[in-house]
């Protein structure tokens, strides 16, 4: 027998989950959000090395979307510190390509750029504004479909490439790499010669649209401090946060999810609800259910569709600054890491006094397939000398993850662009996270706006 009633279940305390949870709290309804770990937060989190707070995950918080309307309008506190700036390191030299001295390189590459690159420039503006056309398509078609035919995408056999088509216009070697390094690290460390030109630039439309653009910063105690904020709304309304407790299986009864069965350091028990929301991902979340539960199509579908993707990701400490830099700082010139951010330039409280922590990320050899982990923390650590001169004699490294595709956490439930909708054939059993994203959208943002989806749809078809 069921132990507790809840109005709603959410599975897994990401930032998907998080955001659902509080959302669903705040609108009145009685919450039970378990988490299988330790922490909250998931990809989403801070670990505590050698004094350091180290993210496990995702770290740059994107302001201007429904990441932090949740925090005003749930009355969470969403104390960040801003940090709203993007340079392209190149050589030994870093150009700001947003933020201050941004027009300054712009107006450098305009006079240094060969006549022949122009075109290049000229057709990126315009595959961008088609991009722009196309998701507004999509939105059209799909004000007269069901949730579950939304249209998302245009599904092609054989997508053209990012890679393939920059060097339709271009074969500057030093453009490439310096492109594939920009491509990775915005773009959820895919790979610029994986993934579809098409996407590239829907991402470039909707999330880093230049008529629209999004400021970001870094939370100042950790990221788990903000995940813990949002936990606070669902005990404050009269719900409850489990943490070290684990989702066994979700009941279903009559084609309706009825509760699920978790198991924790009180053993193992049930629970009754209206609603379960998972953000497990939506292959997990099959599986908590029992395949037989769904009709074949969805199955197949699901199958098909999801495309995890991997990552690798350093906590660096030193005694002095690696790289003297605000914000995100783009890496060419090294072999597999894209991207960095030295975030105790942004906040003095996730590291002991005298110390700093970098953050990098890396984009694996593939994106498509297992990688070789050995080869890629070698390759992470000859690029953090290459990249960083001082790391050699100044640096150590904290924490070096590998996060492949069959991980329990890799850099993504799926590729932006291979995404599952929020509803299942489960009537009240919902997706958030990124296995779910809008086309266009990825990162913390997207979790965050598929929360408000499913928020939005439980709040209409079973209200209070």
């Amino acid at each position: 027998m069921p132990e507790k009633v809840f109005d709603c279940v959410v599975i897994g305390s990401g930032v998907g989950g998080s955001c659902a949870a509080a959302m669903m709290a705040h609108y009145g309804y009685k919450v039970l959000l378990a988490e299988k770990r330790a922490n909250l937060g998931g990809r989403f989190s801070t670990m505590e090395i050698d004094g350091f707070k180290c993210p496990t995950g995702a770290l740059i918080v994107t302001r201007g979307t429904e990441l932090e309307k949740t925090f005003k309008v749930t009355g969470a506190e969403f104390d960040i510190v801003k940090a709203a700036q993007v340079s392209w390191k190149i050589g030994d030299t870093v150009y700001p390509v947003s933020g201050p001295g941004a027009l300054k390189t712009l107006w450098s590459l305009f006079t240094k750029l060969p006549p022949r690159l122009y075109r290049y420039a000229f057709m990126s503006t315009l595959r961008l504004f088609g991009a722009m056309g196309e998701i507004l398509f999509f939105k059209f078609l799909n004000l007269f479909r069901k949730e579950e035919d939304y249209v998302y995408r245009r599904h092609e056999e054989n997508p053209v490439t990012f890679r393939e088509w920059i060097e339709r216009y271009t074969d500057d070697k030093v453009v490439i790499q310096s492109v594939h390094a920009f491509i990775s690290a915005l773009f959820s460390a895919i790979n610029d010669f994986e993934c579809p030109a098409s996407d590239v630039f829907a991402f470039g439309a909707s999330m880093a649209n230049p008529f629209k653009p999004h400021t970001f910063g870094f939370a100042r105690h950790g990221n788990v401090e903000l995940m813990k904020s949002l936990a606070r709304v669902v005990t404050q309304k009269g719900g409850e946060v489990m943490t070290e407790t684990e989702v066994k299986e979700i009941k279903i009864s009559n084609g309706v999810a009825t509760g699920v069965v978790l198991v924790g350091p009180q053993g193992e028990f049930e629970v009754a609800a209206k609603t379960v929301i998972s953000n497990a991902g939506p292959s997990a979340t099959m599986n908590m259910v029992g395949e037989r539960h769904y009709p074949e199509p969805y199955v197949r579908k699901l199958k098909q569709t999801l495309r995890p993707a991997p990552i690798v990701m350093g906590n660096i400490a030193s005694d002095v600054p690696l790289i003297d830099h605000k914000g995100l700082v783009v890496i060419t010139g090294t072999k597999t890491i894209v991207g960095a951010v030295n975030l105790t330039y942004h906040t003095r409280d996730v590291a002991p006094e005298g110390q700093h922590l970098l953050w990098t990320f890396a984009t694996p050899a593939t994106c498509t397939s297992k990688i070789d982990k050995e080869m890629e923390i070698r390759h992470h650590m000859e690029d953090l000398e290459t990249a960083f001169p001082l790391f050699k004699q100044h640096g150590r490294v904290l924490d070096l993850m590998v996060k492949d595709i069959d991980d329990d956490l890799p850099c993504l439930r799926t590729w932006p662009g291979y995404d599952m909708p929020v509803t299942t054939p489960i009537p009240n059993l919902f997706n958030v996270g990124d296995g779910v994203k809008d086309f266009g959208w990825t990162g913390c943002p997207a979790c965050a706006k598929s929360a408000w989806k499913v928020v939005k749809k439980i709040r209409r078809d079973y209200p209070l």
